[in-house]
């Protein structure tokens, strides 16, 4: 009894999360941002990957916000380091433009690379392009980053 009574309430929250980020995800669509903020947050600090992107993409372009790139930084890394391809790909981005970290193409290709195995949009077109900014042996450095960096989890990239 206890272990169904358990798991009704691990469904149950789950259900009340999903319906929280839905309640947030309509609001940032309509440009409520505020309303956005007030359903992400709590979820973003719970550990909800889908919650800590969204609050990385309000940062990096100041949707209701201040634009704060070490702000959206740190909420990308959370989602990424759960799996989340759209911010390994907003990552990558940021190591493109330099936004909030160092310019560096090499961590750019590690987390499109991730981010394309992770089947995240625009990810192999974003990896072609870094390509063509690398040496051969930079791809080759960046990839077994990748490697690594899949291999551990997506812990310490």
């Amino acid at each position: 009894m206890r272990l169904f009574v358990l798991l009704f309430a691990i469904v149950l929250a789950s259900c009340e999360e999903a319906a929280d980020f839905a309640t947030g995800d309509k609001a940032f669509e309509r440009g409520d941002y505020t309303t956005a903020l007030k359903h992400f947050e709590p979820l973003a600090e719970q550990g909800n990957a889908w919650a800590q992107y969204a609050l990385g993409v309000m940062r990096d372009n100041g949707n209701g916000l201040s634009q704060d790139y070490s702000a959206a930084l740190k909420w990308y890394v959370r989602a990424a380091e759960q799996g989340h391809g759209d911010a390994q790909r907003n990552l990558a981005a940021m190591y493109l433009s330099g936004h909030g970290v160092k310019k560096d193409y090499v961590k750019a290709y590690m987390w499109l690379d991730i981010a394309d195995d992770a089947g995240a949009e625009g990810a192999t077109l974003g990896r072609i392009f870094t390509a063509k900014h690398m040496t051969p042996a930079d791809i080759k450095k960046a990839e077994e980053l990748a490697n690594n960096c899949t291999a551990n989890n997506y812990k310490g990239c």
